[in-house]
């Protein structure tokens, strides 16, 4: 059985308002917390978790209490250490810039991230940290508008087809206010294998439930279809997403593509290109759409973590001037 030296907690308090009269949601409190814990050490020979609970030895397996078993133990969980380490340092690095005084506009950032027909194995827990940094240039008054986002994102495979992932993203406001951004459920449908078919296929359904300060309606759905190509050493993602407004406007045009060539064992790098066309029966003008294009290089590091950098620049006044993502994933 496989010890895990880190474990990824997400924690929210919500304040509804009064019993009787619950108030409207931008004016409700809803705080969330991207927590991780990490064993400082092995007191008396054992492994122990970050509660202070100890792990039961494997069944059937008599653990011996000699010196060297316990070095070999603990040199078998210390090679995990440099990934626990990262994880660590990534997440203070996010906290801390949570907590910065830097002014955003909420409502102009978003996720960007083009999704392939992969999936976890049944049953693994997949835990991610995006980072979104942005600049928009200056408002009509002059005032610089620049922004940050941070999303958790916790995902479950439940099959070798399907995948169930819960979003929690937290901004910062032009005002310099911290505040949670409700949540995103998506289901991920896609056909096994994908990593070894030259053509894979798969659907995304996302729920959501923002402030306005994240959109023009609390809720809304989005349906992305995923077509994955693979040839060599390439690959080309689209993601033709369609998203619906619940209860105000009309169906919302927002393709992403993404070409990607490895170019070591464990790295790769890729061109992203990310799109708004406006309301389906109403395309926007050409100045007026949202046009992000990012420079992108992943990395694997080691079993369990990969790291995604990316880099962008808007092609129109809609979009970001400048946009900075990371992403840190960790596969339980």
């Amino acid at each position: 059985m496989r010890r895990l030296l880190a474990a990824a907690v997400v924690e929210t308090w919500s304040e509804l308002g009064w019993l009787g009269h619950f108030a409207g949601f931008d004016n409700q409190a809803h705080p969330v917390f991207a927590v991780a814990d990490f064993p400082i050490g092995w007191p008396d020979g054992k492994l122990a978790s970050a509660a202070g609970r100890r792990r039961r030895p494997t069944a059937g397996r008599p653990r011996s209490s000699s010196p060297a078993d316990d070095r070999t133990d603990r040199a078998r969980h210390m090679r995990h250490a440099p990934a626990a380490i990262l994880l660590a340092a990534t997440f203070a690095l996010a906290l801390a810039l949570a907590l910065a005084p830097v002014a955003a506009d909420a409502r102009t950032f978003d996720e960007f991230q083009v999704f392939d027909g992969r999936v976890a194995e049944p049953g693994n827990i997949d835990f991610n940290q995006h980072l979104n940094l942005g600049r928009r240039g200056r408002s009509d008054d002059g005032a610089p508008r620049n922004g940050m986002l941070l999303t958790t994102e916790i995902g479950y495979a439940t099959t070798p087809w399907h995948e169930v992932a819960l979003l929690l993203p937290v901004a910062r406001e032009f005002s310099g206010d911290v505040f949670g951004g409700g949540f995103k459920l998506r289901n991920s449908f896609v056909v096994p294998g994908a990593e070894n078919r030259p053509f894979a296929y798969g659907f995304d359904v996302e729920l959501r439930h923002q402030s306005t300060r994240f959109s023009d309606t609390n809720w809304g759905l989005t349906l992305r279809p995923i077509l994955d190509f693979r040839s060599g050493p390439w690959q080309l993602i689209l993601n033709p997403q369609v998203e619906f407004p619940i209860g105000r406007g009309g169906p919302v045009f927002s393709p992403a593509v993404r070409g990607v060539r490895q170019v070591a064992e464990r790295a790769w790098i890729g061109l992203e290109h990310y799109m708004d066309f406006g309301r389906v029966n109403r395309i926007e003008a050409t100045a007026a759409q949202a046009h992000q294009v990012f420079v992108t290089t992943d990395f694997r590091l080691g079993q369990t973590l990969g790291l995604h950098l990316g880099l962008g620049h808007g092609l129109t006044h809609a979009s970001d001037r400048w946009a900075g993502k990371v992403i840190l994933s960790f596969d339980f």
